[in-house]
């Protein structure tokens, strides 16, 4: 089914609602995928912000990547930055379900600026506004919203306005219901089905279960989302993060007194933050853990400890502030 164009958003719930395209089409078409696949290139896609994940892990149009993490555990922050990077090639969406969009932009802005102490100066917030109202596009609605309208609504920002990668943040706002696990599958499942078919990259935000006992080494896993245990069958990727709850409350002891050594030690040895790529079914199919510092001034992930990078409009520079 081939929807006409110029149609308003209310058209596209009234028309696509539940509807599953089929498309059927001689091998043909993909000849030229086909081709630069057998180049030998093992992994493609947009990449994500920091360079050590660059090898191993992209984002990629025509996927659907779940998204997963503890409350309090930044990912809506994430989000936040790699949106700004891909912002840099690709129109993008945000379905903003648990924040206010004034309240994401702010948190973009502080990370676009990378600064370290203080507020942007006034000049780089006006750069800043004019770059995102150029390029990305947020759902308003502080509510919980129907499965059959966040598919329309990627219909309309797919087709009307060009996105290439949406974010919906998050999926216990996507009106599935409590514990409906069939509601559940059902969605995720027409989320894969619409990535495919609109060549769109879909990053769904979900929440992951609580860990079976308080253990500072504990890591979640793909079988930790919250939910129906088939939503990471159906996904393209599964990303996880989590934060070291410890090393926090030692940066904020460290602040008020002076650490023991072990204390120092355990400081010196561990990251604030994981990323972690628990399935990734194209691109060689790499699984891993990044480690990241966290910065707070700037709500940026960082390779170096206490070195945020600032964002440059038209190329990213990797280099310190």
């Amino acid at each position: 089914m081939k929807l006409p164009q110029g149609l308003e958003l209310e058209q596209y719930l009234e028309l696509t609602g539940m509807m599953e395209a089929s498309q059927i089409h001689s091998a043909g078409r993909w000849h030229d995928e086909v081709v630069e696949r057998s180049k030998g290139q093992k992994i493609w896609g947009a990449k994500l912000p920091w360079p050590k994940t660059h090898d191993t892990f992209r984002l990629r149009q025509g996927e659907l990547t779940i998204f997963g993490g503890a409350n309090a555990s930044k990912k809506s922050l994430i989000c936040g930055e790699i949106i700004l990077s891909l912002l840099k090639d690709s129109k993008v969406c945000l379905a903003s379900l648990e924040m206010k969009p004034s309240e994401s932009l702010y948190r973009m802005l502080m990370q676009a600026a990378g600064a370290k102490d203080g507020t942007p100066a006034e000049s780089f917030i006006e750069e800043f506004s004019a770059f995102v109202d150029k390029n990305l596009v947020i759902f308003d609605q502080l509510d919980t919203v129907k499965p059959e309208r966040v598919l329309s609504i990627i219909h309309y920002c797919v087709k009307e306005l060009d996105c290439r990668y949406v974010f919906v943040d998050s999926l216990a706002k996507c009106g599935t219901g409590f514990q409906d696990y069939v509601a559940e599958t059902e969605f995720v499942n027409k989320l894969q089905h619409c990535a495919k078919t609109l060549d769109v990259g879909i990053i769904l935000v979900a929440h992951i279960r609580k860990p079976p006992q308080a253990d500072d080494n504990w890591m979640p896993d793909k079988y930790s989302i919250r939910g129906a245990g088939t939503l990471t069958d159906m996904a393209d990727n599964v990303l996880l993060t989590c934060s070291n709850a410890k090393r926090k409350q030692l940066k904020e002891l460290a602040k008020m007194t002076e650490l023991d050594e072990k204390q120092q030690e355990f400081l010196s040895k561990h990251k604030d933050q994981k990323l972690i790529v628990a399935k990734q079914r194209h691109s060689g199919g790499w699984e891993g853990t990044y480690n990241f510092y966290f910065h707070d001034n700037s709500l940026q992930l960082t390779e170096q400890e206490d070195r945020p990078k600032r964002f440059y409009f038209n190329t990213v520079v990797d280099k310190d502030i």
